[in-house]
């Protein structure tokens, strides 16, 4: 089973292992950044719904919108960074997996706050259309979600190799399934709930297996 986690995971990951965190003598199923932005998702999208925010439909704007960006540009600016130290053997600066973490925890959260709403808007209506995120300390809240992220990742070797190989691929795979739940309603707009989280689900481990089966016919 584990196996089977770490190929339909390997859709979405490069899984290299001197990118990765190790855990009884193996490297996690997520490198550390693809780590950081599965679990940053869920960290993020529960930290709204314990402020109450999770039925607002509105994307993040000004300041809250320009922080979220920046998290953004942070993750896109370190994996840039990392890919041209492999590829060319020189960088900016080191890459290091707690940077990897840190920035992908960054784009989970930034993330959540664009799921959120879609998921308000497509899944439970209603007519609360202020930004998901406002005031500076739903901001904070984010940012310590994703701080939580990083310190559980980056201590957490003591937790057995199967619990962080079932947490991130469960994690992975809600979240993608989320994203198509989202799909699936658009479509689909008179299937009652439990149908479109199915859809969700089952195009979810469609895409990933499809995925994971082209990176390997093709060796990457």
């Amino acid at each position: 089973m584990l196996s089977a986690i770490r190929f339909l995971l390997s859709g979405v990951c490069h899984q290299l292992p001197s990118h990765s965190y190790w855990v009884g003598g193996q490297p996690l199923p997520l490198c550390a950044r693809c780590s950081g932005t599965f679990l940053g998702i869920w960290a993020g999208l529960l930290a709204l719904r314990a402020m109450g925010r999770h039925r607002r439909t509105g994307m993040p704007a000004g300041p809250t919108a320009w922080a979220l960006g920046a998290l953004a540009v942070a993750w896109a600016a370190d994996g840039a960074n990392s890919f041209i130290a492999d590829g060319l053997g020189r960088a900016l600066y080191q890459p290091t997996n707690l940077l990897r973490l840190i920035t992908g925890a960054g784009m989970g959260v930034a993330l959540s706050a664009v799921v959120a709403p879609l998921l308000a808007l497509a899944l439970a209506p209603g007519d609360d259309n202020r930004p998901v995120v406002a005031p500076a300390i739903d901001t904070t809240a984010l940012l310590a979600a994703a701080g939580m992220v990083v310190a559980v990742v980056a201590t957490g070797s003591r937790l057995p190799f199967i619990v962080w190989t079932w947490t991130l691929g469960l994690a992975t795979l809600s979240a993608v399934a989320l994203l198509n739940a989202v799909l699936v309603r658009q479509a689909m707009v008179h299937w009652p709930p439990g149908a479109v989280w199915a859809g969700g689900v089952l195009l979810a481990i469609a895409e990933m297996l499809v995925m994971a089966g082209l990176r390997q016919l093709v060796g990457v």
